[in-house]
């Protein structure tokens, strides 16, 4: 039997969150057509609109039991010709407007917090656009045992 960290469940979470960001599913954009975790090499254009999410650090806190931060990363990008800014800026609601659903992702963490974000023209040539959207879901396990909650 294979045990699975409650940090994995909880990003399996966010990544099936984020691939919901559809117009069927009454948002602004189809975001949720091309959803990576980790990637590090630059996407190709054809896949863009997309979102790439991390989870970039988890601090651990001490308190009867395992206090976990985990800090999540979610970056959109898309073609700067084809989206204005105003349009990033919607694609943004729809990422929070998405995560806030349920910010205890079923009954995995005890709450969610939205960090601040940041648009920016991250590859000028190609006329890039993106957004870096971060959040904070906390949550708590026994000690030294990241796959049993509490």
């Amino acid at each position: 039997m294979t045990l699975i960290s409650i940090r994995q469940q909880i990003m399996d979470r966010v990544r099936a969150r984020l691939q919901s960001i559809t117009v069927a599913n009454g948002f602004g954009f189809n975001l949720g057509a091309n959803v990576f975790e980790w990637q590090v090499t630059p996407l190709q254009e054809v896949r863009l609109p997309a979102i790439v999410y991390r989870d970039v650090e988890n601090s651990i806190e001490l308190i009867e039991a395992h206090r976990n931060r985990l800090g999540i990363e979610i970056e959109i990008m898309t073609r700067g010709g084809d989206t204005p800014i105003a349009d990033m800026r919607r694609m943004i609601a729809d990422v929070h407007r998405a995560i806030g659903t349920d910010i205890q992702w079923g009954t995995l963490a005890l709450n969610t917090y939205p960090q601040g974000d940041r648009i920016s023209r991250e590859i000028e040539t190609q006329n890039i656009v993106g957004a870096v959207i971060n959040i904070v879901i906390e949550f708590r396990t026994r000690e030294w045992m990241p796959h049993q909650q509490i």
